[in-house]
């Protein structure tokens, strides 16, 4: 079976409320649409896409305000049953998607704990690695550096400036999913899977559709 694609539209996503929405809003309006929601792979593939118009698009809704973000499809679902694998975890694509009949689901032996640290630091170990290529859905296996360009490309800064966030563990007993989303503040990019406001955070959010739609 070959690779999905998956294309994105190329502006954000009006719902009824209008241009935010939080998580469950977004999830309710794609699948009343009939339509996906973009993941925080096709956000991370998006210059890959070769639209200028999309890239600028995004870069626009990450950078515009320190209070908006981009929320994905995507999320981190913790292990809750077996304490020996605390930190193990699924990264879930296509989350309550109607739409998407089989959701991409990757499982990792640990989603590590993050705290703002630099992408480009993340991926030199193997469970920073494995996270963001599960973030990517990477299944091109690109080398680390083409995976790190692809993040820098969607938010026009250096891999340096990109901090990675992820849920401190002592809460993932109590929280068992938390979302994926996209966004800018303190003059840095941020992808952020860690604080438990995005639970119930308002966000722009992409459309997107398989070639086989």
């Amino acid at each position: 079976m070959g690779r999905l694609k998956i294309i994105m539209d190329t502006e954000h996503a009006v719902n009824p409320r209008g241009i935010y929405g939080t998580k469950k809003d977004w999830i309710n309006y794609f699948n009343f649409q009939g339509s996906r929601m973009a993941s925080s792979a096709e956000l991370i593939g998006a210059p890959d896409s070769g639209s200028e118009e999309l890239l600028g698009n995004l870069q626009t809704d990450l950078k515009g305000s320190e209070k908006a973000c981009i929320l994905s499809s995507t999320v981190t679902i913790f292990n809750t049953c077996n304490p020996r694998r605390k930190l193990a975890g699924i990264i879930a694509h296509d989350y309550s998607s109607l739409v998407a009949e089989t959701p991409r689901e990757i499982s990792l032996a640990e989603i590590p704990f993050y705290k703002g640290i630099p992408v480009n630091l993340a991926v030199q170990t193997d469970e920073g690695l494995a996270y963001v290529r599960a973030l990517a859905n990477d299944e091109r296996l690109l080398t680390k550096d083409r995976l790190l360009q692809e993040i820098s490309d969607l938010f026009g800064e250096s891999p340096e400036n990109i901090l990675l966030w992820t849920l401190d563990p002592k809460f993932r007993s109590e929280i068992r999913t938390m979302p994926v989303a996209f966004g800018w503040g303190s003059q840095s990019g941020h992808i952020d899977s860690g604080c438990v406001g995005l639970r119930n955070y308002n966000g722009f959010a992409y459309g997107a559709r398989s070639l086989d739609n």
